[in-house]
């Protein structure tokens, strides 16, 4: 409040998925004197003040707060980072990549629990306990000193895992990270899988020179697709035959005993690709492999490659193919026979007869150890069959000449490039489309051998990249497009590109909204940010340029004129009151109209945020002369403006500061600041603050009141904090604390009042007991002794409400024990300890929780009560928290959630009901939010079944009436009046704007009663939105 700078700053926000960052509002609060460096380091505040287009001025923690990602790598073009101090306020940062620096302490990331995206590779990290990031997703520590991988086990949700060369000796415990699909751990000394194998889920792993001695347990990792296990020490590798989705393995530099040929040769018959030292088998031979539809045939005599064309055994594959077979011993003559069909082959004669009529052979029939072997495309062509030759796999496939019916189609290599519906020799119907690599490319509707209808598009890995509805071989119409970075993008395309109305999401969260063209936004849109922001106007060619609004969090707005990053020309709202008018440059007010909550204004330039040239006028249209001595006005460049006493040209005497977001400051001024007995009010009119300051700092007595106008605080303060002789209040009004402050918070000798009774007496520090003091608990017991930080000291006695001695818990039996807070314990004790059934009861004497304890803590069945002493959870407890089985309860006492808890969350699978009983969603949790998939019945019955991310909906979810009748249509108006469903169970019905609640409207809750009928903005209800 009234600091040392006056000026409110402009500055950008960029993120990290869009080429053009959003403008950042005001600030809220006014900053005196130039504030310390945030950021140390200069390298990364180099790098951080490109990412927000901010060359100058001193950084803020707002400045940072707006970061929603950061690329700070590559070491050869920039000075290494050593530290990463001020990343701590970057709050909402969701990606991070400090790769290539010299960075070792990464504590002040640990707070950045938005993070999913972190690359730490190569530097000089040893902890890495900091990094507990629940949301976290890839991680790349690759090249770093570790020196206890253990923490890392917690990340939970991690997909990608690479920590390649970090020192890591044990895997203990990694078999937690259930989620992981790449894992990266090649050059550690493991020596062993360990709990590697427990990863089920892993499709690319990589352990090259990890000293590997065998592949106990990777049987179990049946999603492996890319496995390298180059330069370690396995000789038995028969493990990896049971690997059935295995495509590529690398198993050089390792010393192979020879009977491993034998897996390498069923792993290539499947037509895994195989990369080993020749070395290892001299003269390994690949075998050939001979497959009629999808099974193989078992050869009493392995087929052979002469010149290029196959020999096969002719019983064996004239049976598969329904002939007939006749043996001439004095002509040395096979003859194979089906209606329709006659086949003569000799030994030696590079000519057959088909049907009497002489055919050229590429080579002979030929006797080899006894058995005759025949050319098989010829048997196989003859039989009206399509035979195909696949090189990699050394593999001969013959399959039925389909061109109507169901059948399958391979390229000039003898890949399977087709399976399904055909029609006159197309693609027609139902059919998958394969990649050469043998991964889905393609699955869906076909017409005339080109994608037509509903379809899937996968990258060359597998991965999903397109669904939705196709034409003439490219997307055309609604559809979803699944980019490699974990965004989406969905709405129509045309002619394989978006074109039309689109959404954009990023982890899981709306990003954009709006016009498509040929994949570009482009048109008018909305621009969701992280931090809450928005844009709304016109972007050409994924640049936001022309009209648009600007949003900010804090209620303030700018409409006009955006060129890509820079504010161009219109007008800037604070609290909905227009603050100016005019042009911009750099991102600062340059020319234009300021208007002031007295009806005057001023009129022309700015000069780095400060007026420049122009005039100030009255609310009448006089000009008004800013007073330099006497009484008069004083105007500020933020919309602020002072009436009262001056002197050379600053408020100077009594006067009254008016805040141009609301709110004022009565009383005396010196210099431009604060001095003396001050008043000030918040933008509803109603008393905050009442006392003195001096040089701009609360300093002597004062009172602080809350919203209702009751005391918050009176007494001392020092340097604008609480300090010497004061008082607390609740929101009551009562009396909480009263005795010493220094620092702002509770220091020195006081007293702690429970409902005007006092609790305790004695020292304080930092708001803890400390020191000597005395404590009471609710039923008059007492504690008098010594404090250390809030706990027992080492010196104290307990008594009863008499004054008798007595014990602080029992050794054995049941007994009670009194904490240092002020609860208490009463129930069973073994060894000193809580142990069996007890109860804990909070300071006021209101039961807290009931139920079994284990080793001091809440372990078991047990339940917890609400301060009306209600049920609001039951279910069983581990560690102190609830986890498991169980459920919670309104305050009416009926069934809130039933299911899966881990550390009082609402975890796993579980039911949650409405206020009246009914039930609401059931399906999967985390974090207490609905995630995963699940069912959300309304309470016009109508359900939505599928997909929820964080509470929202998630991708692939459908409609249904209360019969189970698709419904369409909903959630799609975008204007107007309608319906919209909430992933939270209300409905709101009313009028729209871009698909929001916008206007007048009604909200229903999860039982379908009214809940508020009145005005909404931007999707809230309006008496919300600037809260």
């Amino acid at each position: 409040m009234f600091r040392k700078n006056r000026m409110y700053a402009i500055t950008l926000l960029s993120a990290w998925v869009m080429a053009a960052p959003l403008v950042m509002p005001l600030p809220t609060e006014r900053v005196w004197g130039a504030a310390a460096a945030l950021v140390p380091d200069a390298n990364l505040e180099k790098v951080i003040r490109g990412q927000l287009k901010k060359p100058d001025g001193d950084l803020t923690p707002e400045d940072l707060q707006s970061l929603s990602g950061l690329m700070a790598s590559d070491g050869k073009k920039m000075r290494p980072i050593e530290q990463l101090v001020g990343l701590q306020y970057a709050a909402r940062m969701t990606r991070l990549d400090v790769s290539g620096n010299q960075i070792s302490d990464i504590y002040p990331i640990s707070g950045l629990k938005q993070l999913t995206y972190l690359d730490l590779s190569d530097n000089r990290i040893a902890d890495v306990r900091p990094l507990d990031l629940p949301k976290l997703r890839y991680l790349f520590l690759s090249n770093n000193p570790l020196q206890d991988p253990q923490p890392l086990w917690k990340l939970t949700r991690l997909e990608s895992l690479a920590a390649s060369g970090a020192g890591i000796k044990t895997v203990d415990g990694i078999g937690s990270l259930a989620g992981l699909l790449h894992l990266d751990l090649s050059g550690n000394p493991l020596g062993k899988l360990g709990e590697i194998a427990k990863l089920a889920g892993v499709q690319q792993l990589e352990l090259r020179n990890t000293q590997l001695a065998d592949l106990a347990g990777i049987d179990a990792m049946k999603e492996l697709r890319s496995l390298d296990l180059r330069d370690n020490k396995l000789t038995d590798i028969r493990a990896l035959a049971d690997l059935s989705k295995l495509s590529e393995v690398w198993l050089s530099g390792n010393p192979l005993e020879a009977s491993a040929v034998d897996t390498v040769r069923a792993l290539q018959e499947r037509g895994v690709h195989v990369e080993f030292d020749s070395t290892s088998f001299p003269g390994y031979e690949r075998s050939i492999n001979v497959f009629v539809g999808d099974e193989r045939i078992a050869f009493e005599e392995p087929p052979l490659n002469r010149n290029g064309s196959v020999l096969v055994p002719f019983r064996g594959v004239f049976g598969k193919l329904g002939l007939q077979v006749a043996w001439n011993e004095e002509q040395r003559q096979v003859t194979g026979t089906k209606p329709g069909l006659e086949l003569v082959l000799t030994i030696g004669q590079d000519e057959a007869l088909v049907n009497g009529k002489p055919v050229k052979l590429p080579v002979a029939p030929e006797l080899h150890n006894g058995t005759t072997l025949v050319p098989l495309r010829l048997v196989g062509e003859a039989a009206d069959k399509l035979v195909v030759w696949n090189q990699d796999r050394q593999a001969v496939y013959i399959v039925d000449n389909v061109t109507n019916g169901t059948g399958k189609r391979y390229d000039e290599k003898g890949r399977l490039i087709y399976s399904g519906e055909l029609k006159d020799g197309k693609y027609n119907g139902q059919g998958t489309q394969y990649a050469s690599s043998g991964e889905i490319d393609y699955e869906g509707e076909w017409k005339d051998g080109r994608k037509h209808g509903k379809g899937k598009q996968y990258d060359p890995v597998g991965r999903l990249t397109l669904e939705g509805e196709f034409r003439d071989d490219l997307p055309n119409g609604q559809g979803k497009k699944y980019n490699s970075d974990g965004s989406r993008q969905e709405g129509e395309f045309v002619q394989g590109k978006l074109n039309g109305h689109g959404k954009l999401f990023v982890d899981g969260r709306l990003l954009y909204e709006g016009g498509y063209k040929d994949n570009e936004m482009h048109g008018k849109g909305t621009v969701y940010f992280t931090t809450g922001e928005r844009y709304v106007g016109e972007i050409e060619h994924n640049v936001k340029k022309g009209h648009g609004i600007v949003y900010y969090r804090n209620g303030q707005r700018f409409e006009g004129k955006v060129d890509n990053q820079t504010l161009v020309e219109g007008k800037y709202f604070v609290s909905d009151k227009l603050l100016f008018e005019g042009t911009f440059k750099n991102n600062r007010i340059h020319e234009g109209t300021m208007y002031f909550s007295n009806g005057a204004v001023y009129k022309g330039t700015f000069v780095d945020q400060e007026f420049g040239k122009g005039t100030f006028l009255d609310a009448q249209g006089k000009t008004i002369d800013p007073a330099k001595d006497g009484k008069g006005f004083r105007f500020y460049a933020n919309g602020d403006w002072y009436e009262g006493e001056t002197a050379a040209g600053e408020p100077n005497g009594q006067g009254i500061y008016h805040i141009m977001a609301g709110g004022r400051v009565e009383g005396s001024f010196l210099g431009g600041v604060m001095n003396g007995e001050i008043k000030e009010y918040n933008a509803e009119g109603k008393l905050e603050f009442e006392g003195r300051y001096a040089d701009g700092e609360r300093s002597g007595g004062g009172k602080e009141y809350n919203r209702e106008g009751k005391l918050r605080y009176e007494g001392g303060y020092k340097d604008g904090k609480h300090s010497g002789q004061g008082k607390e209040y609740d929101w009551e009004g009562r009396v909480v604390y009263s005795g010493e402050f220094r620092d702002g918070t509770r220091n020195g000798q006081g007293t702690e009042y429970r409902k005007d009774k006092a609790v305790y007496v004695g020292g304080f520090r930092d708001r803890l007991y400390h020191g000597e003091g005395k404590l009471t608990f609710f039923n008059g017991d007492t504690y008098t002794g010594e404090f250390d930080q809030g706990k027992y000291g080492e010196r104290g006695t307990f008594a009863d409400s008499s004054g008798k001695a007595i014990a602080n818990g029992v050794d054995q039996g049941t007994g009670v024990y009194r904490f240092a807070d002020g609860t208490v314990y009463k129930g069973e004790f073994q060894g000193g300890v809580r142990q069996g059934r007890g109860e804990t009861y909070n300071e006021d004497g209101t039961l807290n929780h009931r139920g079994e304890y284990r080793a001091g803590k809440r372990n078991g069945f047990g339940q917890s009560f609400d301060l009306d002493g209600h049920v609001w959870h039951e279910g069983a407890y581990a560690d102190d928290s609830a986890k498991g089985q169980g459920k919670s309860f309104f305050e009416n006492g009926k069934l809130q959630y039933e299911g899966e808890f881990d550390y009082d969350m609402w975890s796993g699978r579980g039911k949650v009901y409405t206020k009246e009983g009914r039930l609401l969603y059931e399906g999967e949790f985390e974090d207490s939010e609905f995630q995963g998939q699940g069912k959300l019945y309304y309470a016009d019955g109508t359900v939505y079944t599928g997909a929820f991310e964080y509470s929202e909906f998630g991708e692939g979810g459908s409609f249904t009436d209360a019969k189970g009748q698709p419904l369409s249509g909903i959630n799609t108006a975008r204007s107007g009046t309608g319906k919209l469903y909430y992933a939270d169970g209300t409905t709101y019905e009313g009028e729209l704007a871009e698909g929001k609640a916008d206007g007048r409207g009604k909200l229903f809750d999860t039982d379908g009663k009214p809940e508020y009928e009145g005005e909404f903005k931007n999707g809230y209800r309006k008496d919300w939105y600037n809260e």
